[in-house]
């Protein structure tokens, strides 16, 4: 993959009205949830629970690190690129993106659920941003959709790093072993990125509230969009049936009762 400033040149104002391109790293589970896990779990939970929050912080310097390169991935054009890329459970930075192992226009790969749900769910992302907000990928200018998955071991996390969509496995004693390439985890994700691109939101306070907001929002309404449901048919939860108890990570409809 070549890289170029071409989706560089979506900036965001400062308090001085200095134009600067904004940086997050934006998670699906949220770290209050591994920290009740630590509070409240078994020896175990505790465990994977500060595994999981010592990771985060480590992504979040990581990607301070490296924020020069990220959002510098050439235009594909008009039509979706996905790339799937493979970790492997190995949580070693400098080896992200990881192997290739799948690539626009190539079938299912046998056995694979979590690269295949990651190739689809992308794609029905993009499909929806396109045909619903005549979007052209994330940044609107055809950016490449790059997905790792099994980044590192019993991970229950998803992020968007600002270039690329990285994905755990689950099965770290929150999210069921699989559910971390569900659609809504996808949409949700892809939607910083064009929270990234489109907004002066940055990632804390109020505003970070307000990104995840519309990630919730924008991931449960391609999600309603996928499955052709009306209003009424959604549960509007968010991460409905991943858990290992509780109904979601986030109820949309009865805020406070997704999760116990």
């Amino acid at each position: 993959m070549e890289y170029s400033n071409l989706t560089a040149r979506k900036y965001q104002r400062n308090y001085h009205g200095i134009r600067k391109q904004s940086h997050v790293e934006c998670y699906f589970t949220p770290a209050y949830i591994f920290r009740k896990q630590l509070e409240e779990g078994s020896q175990e939970q505790k465990r994977k629970a500060l595994h999981n929050l010592e990771l985060s912080s480590a992504v979040r310097r990581e990607r301070r690190l490296k924020s020069a390169m990220y959002g510098m991935i050439a235009s594909a054009g008009p039509e979706k690129q996905r790339f799937i890329h493979d970790m492997e459970n190995n949580g070693n930075f400098a080896a992200l993106p990881g192997k290739r192992i799948r690539s626009e226009g190539q079938p299912d790969l046998p056995g694979d659920d979590d690269a295949n749900k990651a190739y689809e769910g992308s794609g029905q992302t993009f499909d929806f941003y396109r045909k619903e907000f005549e979007r052209t990928s994330i940044d609107d200018n055809g950016m490449p959709l790059i997905s790792s998955v099994r980044f590192d071991i019993d991970l229950d996390n998803a992020m968007w790093n600002g270039q690329y969509m990285i994905y755990g496995e689950g099965g770290g004693g929150f999210f069921k072993r699989g559910r971390m390439t569900d659609l809504v985890v996808c949409a949700h994700e892809l939607t910083h990125g064009v929270t990234e691109n489109e907004s002066f939101l940055e990632y804390f306070d109020e505003m970070g509230g307000l990104n995840e907001g519309l990630s919730d929002i924008f991931g449960i309404m391609c999600e309603q969009w996928v499955k052709k449901q009306k209003v009424d048919d959604s549960s509007w939860l968010i991460g409905e049936g991943a858990l290992e108890s509780g109904q979601g990570l986030r109820s949309m409809k009865e805020p406070g009762t997704g999760f116990p």
